[in-house]
């Protein structure tokens, strides 16, 4: 591998997983914290959208995906390396895998 041979960095690509939306509709897309002594009291919620990062390092050592199915009655296993979309499903579900898109 090129990286290795020459000592060069993995290039790290951030992708935008959800984009922002002014949910208030005050013109800022942020969030917004809660305000508990509002009246009436106001919870936290986030505008602000969510990225993640992907590239060279997840191409070539990608985690593994596993799937179960049923071939002629007997349980089948199949392991593959994960795709770009798992990288997308994995932040989506867990949001210490989400960056700022700034």
């Amino acid at each position: 591998m090129r990286n290795e041979k020459f000592k060069l960095p993995y290039c790290t690509y951030i992708w935008q997983g959800k984009a922002g939306k002014d949910l208030n509709g005050d013109g800022d897309i942020k969030n917004v914290a809660a305000n508990p002594t509002a009246i009436p009291p106001t919870p936290e919620y986030k505008e602000e959208g969510w990225c993640f990062a992907y590239g060279e390092k997840e191409w070539v050592n990608p985690f593994n995906v596993s799937s179960t199915s049923v071939v002629d009655g007997v349980p089948v296993t199949i392991r593959k390396g994960a795709t770009f979309d798992d990288y997308f499903d994995e932040a989506k579900d867990d949001e210490n895998l989400q960056i700022s898109c700034n």
